[in-house]
């Protein structure tokens, strides 16, 4: 079980976008098992800054962040996805890939369901943001075909999106 958290926090982690000018942030999140509990002990590491914390009793874990951080970018064999002038840009180079993407509060809090449905190998763009949102960053998850990557995005004042069909680049 360590292991398979170990695995999941890895994807959780190494998958963000950090795009802000700030001089340093903070990333927190939890760790729990299949019953939703807190893990306590868990080890979660945050491989692109070489950190490594251990969650309480909880299973709560954060990590001060430099702003050098920056992560535009996410790929495996099937598909590869980035953080585009407020899109989401994926490729996907196998057919009928399943893509469902969902925006949070950094605390975790839903905000809202972007996409959830199969997708065509091609390149897609999808708009993230439905409504206008107060200035702040919402975190992205995208899960493309069962593997799940986490962005960070501003949200600026007034920017407000629709979500359509999604489009071909």
């Amino acid at each position: 079980m360590q292991m398979k958290l170990r695995f999941n926090c890895f994807f959780l982690l190494v998958i963000f976008l950090f795009n802000q000018s700030f001089s340093s942030q903070v990333l927190s999140g939890t760790v729990k098992d299949g019953a939703g509990a807190g893990v306590e002990g868990a080890t979660v590491q945050l491989v692109i800054a070489n950190k490594t914390t251990t969650t309480d009793a909880n299973g709560n874990w954060q990590f001060d962040l430099p702003s050098s951080i920056k992560m535009r970018r996410v790929q495996n064999g099937s598909f590869s996805a980035a953080i585009r002038n407020g899109l989401l840009a994926v490729t996907i180079h196998e057919p009928q890939l399943h893509v469902k993407v969902s925006l949070y509060q950094l605390d975790g809090t839903l905000i809202n369901y972007v996409i959830d449905k199969k997708l065509p190998s091609g390149h897609h763009t999808i708009n993230l943001l439905k409504q206008s949102l107060p200035p702040k960053i919402v975190l992205i998850k995208a899960d493309i075909g069962g593997t799940v990557s986490y962005f960070k995005l501003p949200a600026m004042t007034g920017t407000a999106g629709h979500i359509g069909p999604v489009s071909i680049w």
